[in-house]
């Protein structure tokens, strides 16, 4: 029961760190939002266009062409078959793999999965078996303090706490736990690089 619970913290934590693609929080273009929410549905496996579509603007939200200008800097479009019959799916391109955070909100827990296994057979060459978190923009003056979060007495008394129970193999330590608690490690290790 606690197990869950303490998951479920240390990933709302990842949240209120790594979701700052608004303009009034991070030091962004407007574009980024919407590469972001492109980049972790292609990150999920090859879509078709109108499936991308679906996915980003599901409540029937207006279509706008800056769809189209994040898909030709971040994608490319590649045929789903070998026959020309096929329909034609978008691939992310390789140097944009590394913004990919299985944290994502809005990936639901089929999503997060699924996501999870395409990116791991895109690395089965490479001795990286885990995932970095990818660098987050800087903050804006309003929420730059949003960051201390992570160098608090608390945190570190909660990083402590947790890797000495996993170190003791204690019946409270998940390895979902020390997942969570390594990516938010990253996510501080980039803010000290940023500060």
């Amino acid at each position: 029961f606690l197990i869950p619970i303490s998951e479920e913290i240390l990933e709302l934590l990842i949240y209120i760190i790594s979701e700052r693609y608004e303009s009034y929080m991070s030091q962004i273009e407007s574009s980024m939002r919407l590469e972001r929410e492109v980049i972790h549905q292609l990150c999920i496996a090859p879509m078709a266009h109108s499936d991308l579509v679906k996915n980003i603007y599901p409540d029937n939200e207006k279509y706008t062409n800056e769809l189209e200008s994040v898909l030709n800097r971040i994608a490319i479009s590649k045929q789903s078959g070998p026959n020309s019959a096929s329909k034609v799916v978008y691939e992310l391109k390789e140097e944009y793999q590394a913004y990919y955070s299985p944290y994502f909100y809005h990936y639901v827990r089929s999503d997060r999965t699924k996501s999870e296994e395409y990116q791991m057979s895109l690395r089965k060459n490479e001795k990286e078996k885990f995932f970095k978190p990818p660098r987050l923009p800087a903050l804006t003056l309003l929420f730059e303090n949003l960051s201390h979060l992570l160098d608090s007495d608390i945190f570190v008394k909660i990083c402590s706490c947790l890797l000495k129970r996993f170190i003791s193999k204690s019946k409270l330590a998940s390895d979902g736990q020390l997942l969570r608690l390594l990516h938010l490690i990253g996510l501080a290790l980039y803010e000290e690089q940023n500060d």
